[in-house]
């Protein structure tokens, strides 16, 4: 999943300066998650009732923490994590003139073990809907932390450009209860759809 059209995405309109609007604070939001059909990339993606037996545990909210986030940026490979600066972060987002990204998976969605097509195909479907979108797109992969016994990864998409909302939307259509937000401050903060 390469850039769309070349480093940086887009220009900064001539004099607009390089000041950046402010950080926008996660909204407290009603609770939505998403039905997943059996039907392939062109599933049934309707919100439906939240159930509050599929929101994440601390055993769950500890894994994300935890996660190794990696990104595939032109020229450079990012190691994110949770709640921590990162200066190669900061630098691809004033490289892209853009103030705001967030990290999305469509892998397991309510974490509930889907067969590895079925991941890919709910991704790539995730990876259109944002490019249709006109949010400039960078391969990432969610890995498993370095002491944790099972050794698993996922396919995720950093996502340029997005509104705090727009991310919260799409993620939580894609059943995922959390996701990586990313502002002006290059420091990934962990937000919960159902917050």
């Amino acid at each position: 999943m390469p850039p769309r059209s070349g480093w940086p995405p887009r220009r900064r309109p001539e004099g607009r300066g390089d000041e950046h609007g402010p950080a926008i604070p996660a909204p407290r939001g009603a609770l939505c998650f998403t039905q997943v059909e059996d039907g392939g990339p062109e599933a049934n993606m309707a919100p439906v009732i939240p159930d509050p037996r599929h929101l994440p545990d601390d055993r769950l909210l500890a894994a994300y923490r935890a996660t190794r986030y990696r990104v595939s940026a032109p020229g450079r490979d990012l190691l994110l994590a949770v709640d921590r600066y990162d200066e190669q972060l900061a630098k691809l987002l004033r490289e892209a003139w853009v103030d705001s990204a967030a990290l999305i998976t469509a892998w397991n969605p309510r974490s509930q073990q889907q067969e590895t097509e079925r991941n890919r195909a709910l991704q790539d479907q995730l990876v259109r809907e944002l490019q249709a979108a006109g949010h400039p797109c960078l391969p990432g992969r969610n890995e498993a932390p370095i002491d944790d016994p099972e050794d698993w990864n996922e396919d995720s998409v950093l996502a340029l450009d997005i509104s705090l909302e727009e991310a919260r939307a799409i993620a939580a259509r894609y059943g995922q209860h959390a996701f990586l937000w990313i502002d002006k401050e290059a420091t990934p903060r962990l937000v919960l759809t159902a917050a």
